[in-house]
Formats: structure tokens, sequence, C-alpha cells
């Protein structure tokens, strides 16, 4: 089903399958998220938990056992429930059962509210660890905004201007693989970014531990959004590479990342796992702001 709210003309919209941002409007009507397409991506923005990309043969380990782990994880296809709306805000809850436990075999709930502020939006994830074990688990985002924006403008006229001046190295990556040594140099100095579909040849563009925590994703007219990510620390930036023209471009905040070359299949020895004491909850969120 689904779901709207507003802020001073600005609108965003939600689908309860996945609990997915599927639209976020200015107040001229300027659509910001991609709106899918299956000739190049039929998804627009998947939570990622507990696991991001794939893991290693699609299948982790817990406590010894062996677990199916869908790509991505457990959410982007589970239908969440509404648990409360107001006119700018609005949460979604998912919770463990037996269907989850298949693949995941702890006992977790799951809340997602999406806060509308104007021109801004905040995305912020709660896990609630309902188990009596330390619950182990990788988090994140892959919201898809529409690049270009418009049709006066091409993707190469576009670029992501981080906020601190860096020198960017992405994990070389491989179907989903990162190598744990093999580095990409992405950016030699500053802080501009010129898009081009060949920084995507080799998938994504995975920055650990990024300094900078804020970057906008903006065209030669000014228009785009600047996304902040302040409570994350590493950051993925993903479209389809050449020959493509896949007119979209995700930023991706993360805890963890898909399976390292040097890494097995036990969750609990992933990269940037996040470990949770039983009866314990973690928060962190992300903001959107319409340029």
């Amino acid at each position: 089903m689904v779901y709207s709210i507003e802020s001073n003309g600005f609108s965003a919209k939600f689908d309860s399958y996945g609990a997915r941002l599927i639209s976020l409007k200015d107040r001229e009507g300027l659509e910001y998220i991609w709106q899918r397409d299956a000739r190049y991506w039929s998804d627009c923005a998947p939570i990622l938990f507990p696991v991001i990309a794939r893991t290693r043969d699609g299948k982790i380990t817990a406590n010894g056992k062996e677990y199916r782990m869908p790509k991505h994880g457990l959410l982007r296809n589970a239908e969440f429930e509404v648990a409360e709306q107001k006119p700018e805000a609005i949460t979604f809850m998912s919770a463990a059962n037996e269907e989850t436990k298949e693949a995941y075999p702890w006992n977790y709930v799951f809340y997602v509210t999406f806060s509308l502020c104007d021109n801004q939006l905040t995305t912020a994830f709660r896990v609630e660890n309902k188990d009596e074990n330390q619950m182990y688990f990788c988090l994140g985002a892959h919201p898809a905004f529409n690049v270009p924006l418009t049709n006066e403008e091409a993707f190469e006229d576009w670029r992501l201007v981080f906020e601190k001046e860096e020198v960017l190295y992405s994990n070389h990556t491989n179907e989903d693989e990162s190598t744990s040594a093999k580095k990409d140099l992405i950016l030699a100095a500053g802080n501009n970014l010129p898009l081009r579909r060949t920084l995507f040849d080799n998938d994504a563009m995975i920055f650990e531990e990024i300094g900078s925590k804020k970057v906008e994703l903006i065209g030669k007219s000014g228009k785009g959004v600047s996304f902040a990510y302040e409570d994350f620390p590493n950051l993925a930036i993903w479209t389809k590479g050449e020959p493509s023209d896949a007119p979209y471009v995700c930023l991706e905040p993360w805890f963890g990342m898909g399976f390292r070359d040097d890494e097995g299949y036990a969750i609990e020895e992933k990269y940037g796992v996040l470990k949770l004491e039983p009866q314990k909850d973690f928060t962190v969120s992300f903001m959107v702001t319409m340029l």
C-alpha cells in the first residue's frame, strides 16, 4: 500500500512493501526519486538488513549453523506495518517471524521513520534486539535519484561534490565481492568528482571510512540533492557502467558491505558488522535535501 506525507508543498510517497521511498517531489512537482524501470533496475530504494549486497555463495553461518541469505537481506521483500503516521512523518515496522528465522536466527523488530520538513527528508532506522543472545547485523540504505532531473541535461553534466577535500580510493569490486587489498583511485585531490559511466564499470564505488559526511549530487543547473550521512562509516555510489544509459545514481550509506575476499561465511566476522546486546536498540539516520 502507498502512503504519503507532505510539508509546505513538498511531498514524499512510500510503499509498505519494503518500506520503500518511491517518490520525493519539490513544490513544482519535480520528481527526485528513480521511478523504477526494469530495463535498467526494477527497484528504487531497498533497505539493506541484516546484510548488504550478496553474501559468499548466498549464505551465512550464525552460531555455527548455515542459513541461506537473499541479496541485501530480508527487508526489501517484506510487507511492513504502519506503526505511526502524521501529516509530515510516517513510521513502518517489521518484526522477525518463522520465515525470517529460516535465513537469520535472531528475534528483532525493525522500524524506519521518514520525516519531511520542507525540502529535507530524514530517514531513521531503529533496530531492537528482542533475542536472548547478542545480535549481529549489517545495515544500509540504497535510494536512487534521477540523474539527470530534466531533459535539458545529460548524465555527464552532473557531479559529486564532497564536503571535504578528499583522496578517494574505492574497494575494487567484482560481482559484489570486494577485495580487501586492491583499491581503485577515484579522486586524486579536491572535492569535485564529475560523473562518467566508466566510474561504474566495476559496479559500485565503495568508500570505506570516508572523511566527508555530506555529499551533493548536483547538475549544471544547480538542481540535485544534498545527502548527509553523519552516522555511517561507509558510502557506496552506484549506477550502471558502460554501455548503459541508466538515468539514476544511488547514494548508499552503509555499516558493513558485501562479502570480501578475506572473509568467510560467519556473520559474526563480517567486515563492519554491528553487535547489539539483548534487549538493546540501535538507531541511525541520514538526510536528503532537495536542491
